[in-house]
């Protein structure tokens, strides 16, 4: 079914910029980390990162057991017909969930720096089309955007680190150490589940990668990239900022704003929100692309095409009524989110390694 759905393959290098790329998306829009670890968010994204790393090597296991299958096949092997139904369910309003929520920061975000007056429905209606047409032409296509969005993430982050190097204070991140043991739990357990361990949607991206690379070695350093990439914004971010930091929203905006060299480097901010976009266009296509084609696999369609703008619809409409403030949004992210996302990051698959390790499922790895 899978090869019926998606005809297209991409390659070990292309599936490492994806995943850099779906990293990076979240990583500028979760600076409520920030309010949690402080001083100290770099400890808490190393530790994070390391948590990833263990995660990342159990959904590597569970699709190199089952060669050529996306976690909707796989769950029909391991957990059988009627309940690896409920279970594909589950992770489909997983991926849903992770549309709409992400497409709704994307408004929050322009109605809140960039354009305020503009109305939340033609913020979230611009997302989904764009998405849509890009998702439309086939995960060849969403592959060959990484490239772009790698370069420009690049680009733009060494630049706008470059240009803050004058205005940075490393004493900034002085004392060390410090904060309670929950609070680095609590900001480790945030970055390892939202940033990073959202990878696990490349579970349904997987069986289209050429069976020439091996998936393990590009997975892994897209993971690296996003992890470097993310380390060194928050640095740069805080040695700017210092303490402000955690009274602002959106840091990296706040911190790329007092960017003014000469009265010719100015305004800067405008790239980070160009980036912001392009990125969260990334993700956002991802996580509506795996939607659609894990829909039309359940039942059993020839195409996901034809489910494109039913979908579409869906997530405009939930993005617009899942919160009614930005205060709750940040609330969502800091306390809820984590939580909402481990038992779908973790715990299933975490189950579905143990049957298969059990049961002795698979293909064996090599």
């Amino acid at each position: 079914m899978e090869s019926i759905l998606e005809k297209g393959r991409i390659s070990g290098r292309q599936l490492m910029f994806c995943v850099a790329s779906f990293i990076h998306g979240s990583t500028l829009l979760s600076s409520f980390v920030v309010g949690i670890t402080k001083q100290d968010t770099w400890v808490a994204i190393i530790a994070a990162f390391a948590v990833c790393v263990l995660l990342a090597l159990m959904y590597i296991t569970i699709s190199k057991k089952f060669p050529g299958k996306n976690i909707i096949s796989i769950n029909d092997i391991v957990f059988g017909k009627v309940f690896g139904k409920v279970v594909s369910i589950l992770y489909l309003w997983f991926f849903l969930s992770l549309t709409f929520l992400n497409t709704r920061e994307v408004g929050n975000f322009v109605i809140g720096f960039v354009m305020p007056l503009t109305p939340l429905v033609a913020i979230s209606v611009l997302i989904i089309l764009t998405c849509a047409y890009a998702i439309n032409k086939g995960i060849m296509t969403l592959a060959r955007i990484s490239f772009l969005c790698m370069i420009l993430m690049i680009s733009v982050i060494v630049l706008n680190t470059l240009l803050l190097w004058p205005d940075m204070n490393f004493s900034n991140f002085a004392p060390s150490f410090t904060l309670p043991l929950i609070d680095y739990v609590h900001g480790t357990h945030t970055l390892a589940i939202l940033p990073f361990s959202e990878i696990m949607v490349f579970l349904m991206i997987f069986p289209y990668v050429d069976e020439k690379y091996d998936i393990k070695k590009p997975f892994l350093k897209g993971i690296f990239i996003g992890f470097v990439v993310m380390l060194l914004t928050a640095v740069r971010d805080w040695a700017a900022l210092g303490s402000i930091a955690t009274m602002v929203s959106e840091l990296t905006f706040q911190a790329v704003r007092i960017i003014n060299v000469g009265e010719i480097f100015t305004r800067m901010e405008v790239l980070f929100a160009i980036i912001l976009f392009v990125l969260q266009f990334f993700k956002i296509s991802i996580l509506f692309y795996a939607t659609t084609l894990g829909v039309a696999q359940i039942f059993g369609l020839k195409s996901y095409k034809p489910l494109v703008p039913v979908i579409g619809a869906i997530v405009v409409c939930l993005s617009i009524v899942v919160w009614n403030s930005v205060a709750e949004a940040s609330y969502w992210g800091m306390y809820v989110a984590a939580v909402y996302s481990t038992f779908f990051e973790v715990v299933i698959p975490g189950i579905t390694l143990i049957i298969v390790i059990a049961k002795g499922f698979g293909k064996k790895l090599k």
